[in-house]
């Protein structure tokens, strides 16, 4: 029942981090954080931030689909 639901947060986390939803995020990222050094840092390293979004979505698509296939 764990592995359910450690693998069901996987598979959100991976939902949220895909990069096709990157032009949606980002945005929205930046207005949350509008008027700090965190936001002046995203705009200079867009593609920085779209590589670690790449890597964050297929580990924790890897690990969900890990978690749902065990038993």
């Amino acid at each position: 029942m764990r592995r359910r639901i450690a693998s069901g947060v996987m598979f959100s986390i991976a939902l949220i981090t895909c990069p096709c939803h990157l032009p949606l995020i980002l945005p929205f990222a930046l207005v949350l954080l509008a008027g700090t050094p965190l936001a002046v840092w995203l705009t200079q390293n867009v593609g920085l931030v779209a590589g670690g979004m790449m890597f964050a979505f297929l580990t924790s698509l890897t690990l969900g689909f890990v978690g749902w296939h065990r038993r």
